[in-house]
């Protein structure tokens, strides 16, 4: 992933009520695409059943989108190679804000650039991302 552009980024994180916090990827995808203070984020994902350093169930994350983003999936098809992090960023996500979903783990991308607190493995392949709606 060479070429496409990588922005560390937390989220807010580092200045919220929980500067310490892990397995928050979801937590941060969510702040850093939509521009909502990552504590809001964290708060509004434990009323729907997160648990503090557990990570964020698929189904809260359904949830807390269903009305901010549209769902686009990428499902496996025979003979053809899955879509990588790479490849999206520099053909799909080049306009807009994305929250992009990889094996273990969720990351933002705005306008093909990849937001994230490290960068994402190379390999990395997308199951399915979130369009955030403008």
């Amino acid at each position: 992933m060479s070429g496409v552009p990588f922005q560390q980024d937390d989220g807010g994180r580092a200045t919220s009520r929980r500067p310490r916090q892990k397995n928050d990827c979801v937590v941060r995808a969510c702040a850093i695409t939509t521009g909502l203070p990552y504590d809001q984020v964290y708060n509004e994902f434990a009323a729907l059943g997160r648990r503090c350093g557990r990570g964020t169930d698929r189904k809260a994350m359904v949830v807390w989108l269903k009305y901010r983003a549209t769902y686009h999936a990428f499902q496996a098809m025979a003979g053809q190679p899955r879509v990588h992090l790479d490849v999206f960023s520099q053909t799909i996500g080049t306009s807009g804000r994305w929250i992009v979903r990889v094996a273990g783990h969720a990351t933002a991308v705005i306008d093909g650039a990849i937001h994230d607190t490290s960068r994402p493995r190379q390999d990395a392949c997308v199951y399915c991302a979130w369009r955030i709606n403008e």
